[in-house]
């Protein structure tokens, strides 16, 4: 999890290190900041470049979603 958070400190707009995060957290039955995650992902891609999270990224965070 230490690396994720790492990734997406280091690199906030590459959106790779965010699902990593997302599935750490989820495997420790944190989906609460699992999907917190997600949500900061999501405002920086708006704020900094007018997009949203990939495809992938958004199927996770449904799944995630569904499973509270």
């Amino acid at each position: 999890m230490g690396a994720g958070r790492q990734l997406t400190r280091l690199a906030p707009l590459r959106e790779s290190g965010y699902p990593y995060l997302m599935q750490a957290l989820a495997a420790q039955h944190n989906l609460a900041e699992a999907l917190e995650v997600y949500a900061q992902l999501s405002d920086c891609l708006r704020d900094q470049l007018g997009v949203s999270p990939g495809p992938a990224t958004r199927q996770l965070y449904e799944q995630l979603l569904a499973a509270t």
